[in-house]
């Protein structure tokens, strides 16, 4: 991606932050979309969802119809 791309996805970002900050979003749905953009931006930059730090990266979740987890950056 060019550096223009990135920043724009930053800056949507941020914006989205403001509304999980704002208690327009919830905290998983604010953590996914991190989550989409982990290669686009550094994920420091923003606050964590749930106060855990992880950014969807929680303890190892058993699924039982055997679904392969999502790997978290």
């Amino acid at each position: 991606m060019n550096e223009t791309s990135n920043n724009t996805i930053f800056a949507a970002l941020k914006l989205i932050e403001q509304l999980y900050r704002d208690g327009r979003i919830p905290g998983y749905m604010y953590r996914n979309i991190l989550e989409e953009h982990c290669d686009d931006v550094d994920l420091a930059l923003f606050i964590p969802a749930g106060g855990d730090g992880t950014y969807g990266q929680e303890a190892t979740q058993n699924d039982s119809e055997g679904k392969e987890e999502k790997e978290a950056c």
